[in-house]
């Protein structure tokens, strides 16, 4: 099975206030980096075994994606906090958008290339045509670091068709601006 890929959509927000304060001279970056894949195992029924796509597919479209997002951050040395989601099209199972991104597979292609130790959190869910895709961050060397706890949202308006996964990875150049919370609340 080779991966196909109809379209690439990217999202880059630069923030330069939050909470009505200037955030300074570097502004707060976020950016997503989606393809839009042909479901391996669509219309095939229940499959067993995903493991021959998922070796074929989730590293081919994690080398589409991942450089592509560390080109929008500015290089590896930017980026602070990553993460990854699924949205599967109505035809897909559940387990269809999850395979894609929950390998090692498709994870420490951004992992290694981005110098992350830390697991990277993700969502992976089956929606309609244009439906919300929410990738969750987390600090890419200690999860513990609360303030980069981070949510990137998009939608495609266009996809996923029926027969299609939305495969996205995240980042961010910093945690949120002035956080502030002390562990205690």
């Amino acid at each position: 099975m080779k991966l196909s890929v109809r379209k690439v959509h990217v999202v880059n927000d630069v923030i330069y206030r939050e909470g009505g304060r200037a955030i300074g001279e570097v502004p707060w970056r976020t950016s997503v980096v989606a393809a839009v894949v042909k479901n391996p195992w669509y219309g095939r029924g229940y499959v067993e075994d995903l493991d021959p796509e998922i070796r074929a597919c989730a590293p081919a479209v994690a080398k589409i994606i991942v450089p592509r997002l560390l080109d929008q951050l500015g290089g590896p040395a930017s980026i602070e906090a990553y993460g990854k989601a699924s949205l599967g099209g109505e035809g897909a199972a559940i387990e269809h958008a999850a395979a894609l991104i929950q390998t090692l597979r498709f994870g420490d292609v951004l992992r290694d290339l981005a110098g992350g130790e830390t697991y990277m959190s993700s969502t992976c869910k089956r929606g309609a045509i244009g439906g919300l895709v929410m990738v969750p961050m987390i600090h890419k060397n200690d999860p513990s670091h609360r303030g980069h706890n981070l949510t990137a949202s998009f939608a495609i308006p266009d996809a996923p068709r029926a027969d299609e996964i939305v495969v996205a990875v995240g980042g961010s150049s910093g945690g949120r601006p002035f956080f502030r919370q002390t562990g205690e609340s």
